[in-house]
């Protein structure tokens, strides 16, 4: 199973923000979820805060890292070869392992973010598919206010159940960013059909933010979304500009 997406954010015109100018931005967050039969049966002791064991990470691993990019998010072959899902997603994407998010992050072999390129002569460091716990901030989405939105896309139906504070919880933010432009949670994806070259059909899902209020700059939220029945729980920061990590 698949998602399709556009591999990079959409740009718009640019806006002042919290005294800043900002590029308004479409942040594109694929949901790629990992074939239930690839993951073996749930270890009773994973040993993550989320409920994922190695093994069911190093199986989501293998599905990506031996899963083609699809054509329809438009990434240019490398060396002729198609690039690999491990090799496009950013560590604000959602892979799902049965109802546990899981990210694609550059880290060391302790579990460290990696930004920097590596030594001349060294290996790049690899990419991991790591569970989301209370450690990797990059997977948090950061977005400005008043200026950009949030498009959620994946190949299967889903749905936001609903969108609550999390962390810490600042007075005055809105329990839902989302509201004021969506109204009410849930939020139910539409389906959207295109066809390629060859004449077939691919099915997207898709749902779009509209701008977030500055009245929730520096609070995380956190949305609880359902694919396939199951529960996931990603989280958002809103910020002019985002907090940082």
């Amino acid at each position: 199973m698949t998602p399709t997406a556009t591999t990079t954010d959409t740009s718009t015109a640019g806006q002042p923000s919290g005294g800043l100018h900002h590029v308004a931005h479409t942040h594109t967050v694929r949901i790629v979820v990992v074939p239930p039969g690839l993951v073996p049966n749930p270890d009773p002791d994973p040993g993550h805060g989320h409920g994922l064991s190695d093994g069911e990470l190093e199986a989501g691993e293998a599905f990506l890292t031996a899963t083609n990019v699809p054509a329809s998010w438009h990434v240019p072959p490398t060396k002729g070869q198609p690039p690999k899902m491990i090799d496009v997603l950013k560590s604000t994407d959602i892979v799902v392992i049965r109802r546990e998010p899981a990210s694609v992050r550059t880290t060391d072999d302790d579990g460290h973010p990696v930004t920097s390129p590596a030594p001349d002569g060294q290996p790049e460091p690899r990419r991991h598919l790591r569970p989301h716990d209370s450690s990797p901030n990059e997977t948090v989405l950061r977005v400005w206010t008043e200026s950009d939105t949030i498009e959620y896309l994946c190949d299967q139906q889903f749905e936001i159940e609903k969108v609550e504070k999390a962390g810490w919880k600042i007075f005055g933010t809105p329990e839902n960013p989302f509201e004021r432009e969506r109204n009410a949670a849930p939020y139910r994806a539409t389906e959207e059909r295109t066809v390629d070259a060859a004449g077939n059909v691919k099915i997207v899902w898709k749902w779009i933010s509209g701008v977030l209020p500055a009245a929730a700059d520096n609070q995380q939220y956190k949305a609880t979304f359902i694919i396939n029945g199951e529960k996931i729980d990603p989280d958002v920061v809103c910020g002019t500009p985002p907090p940082n990590p």
